[in-house]
């Protein structure tokens, strides 16, 4: 395990300060609620002006926003967007740390297998990324407590929370993917934001044209947080493509992760 204690260690600092950092964005967003709810006739009055195109690429629905769950609905994304990044980052930097510091020769010669490897880098991130949404959660249900919650159903809530963590796993599995398939890395920052804001921008075309097609490359919208506020439930199929997301880029990695060649300069 001496791997996964490497990993997670290095992790840690980072994941504090994505949650305290999550924590931040979402009470910035808790903040104007009750200023929000309180001025419903004139915001109404507001959105329904809005240009229809407008209000679908932004998941913008008068008619739910003014409960706590609605609310949380429409800024969701952005929060989802922050950790999104957050979670590929993890992914490509544990993959590609041998490649960045070019020492994936000295790791391969320890006495462990590299199926071993791969399990104990993938279980620190993973369990960066619990530690992360337990702080988060733990906060989201003290704000919905603190918070105007009529009419709006804690499950639900819970689901729209959970949602967050599910996009994060899709993330951090796509990240993983790159970073053992990529052949050179540089900024996995860099990269990580660029994944994300090009699947932040496709939900978006897939708000406007509401296309089966599109939203399969738009993995933010597998979870639709509209559909979870009316329904209190999510839609099974696409929680199941969420699923095979989060596990055949992680197959596909091992199975590459053992084979590939090594990098010794």
């Amino acid at each position: 395990m001496n791997v996964f204690r490497f990993e997670f260690k290095r992790l840690l600092i980072p994941s504090l300060l994505w949650a305290i950092a999550l924590c931040l964005i979402f009470a910035g967003f808790a903040l104007m609620f009750p200023q929000y709810h309180g001025a419903q006739q004139s915001m109404t009055q507001l959105m329904e002006s809005f240009p229809p195109e407008l209000k679908a690429a932004f998941n913008i629905d008068p008619a739910s926003m003014f409960s706590l769950n609605g609310f949380f609905s429409f800024y969701a994304l952005y929060l989802v967007l922050a950790a999104a990044i957050m979670a590929c980052y993890f992914g490509i930097s544990l993959m590609g740390r041998e490649k960045i510091a070019k020492t994936s020769d000295f790791l391969m010669t320890r006495p462990q297998s590299r199926l071993s490897i791969f399990l104990e880098k993938l279980l620190a991130g993973i369990g960066a990324l619990v530690l992360v949404n337990a702080i988060l959660l733990a906060f989201l249900i003290t704000i919905f407590y603190m918070l105007d919650n009529s009419g709006s159903s804690f499950k639900t809530y819970l689901l729209l929370c959970s949602s967050i963590g599910v996009i994060q796993l899709m993330l951090f599995s796509i990240g993983v993917l790159l970073g053992v398939f990529l052949p050179k890395i540089k900024v996995p920052a860099g990269i990580a934001s660029s994944v994300a804001f090009a699947f932040f921008i496709t939900g978006m075309v897939y708000g406007l044209i509401k296309d089966n097609f599109i939203r399969f490359f738009a993995p933010f919208q597998y979870i639709n947080m509209d559909y979870i506020v009316k329904n209190g439930h999510y839609e099974w199929p696409w929680l199941g493509l969420c699923i095979a997301v989060i596990i055949v880029p992680i197959v596909v990695s091992a199975i590459w992760y053992m084979r590939r060649d090594i990098d010794s300069v």
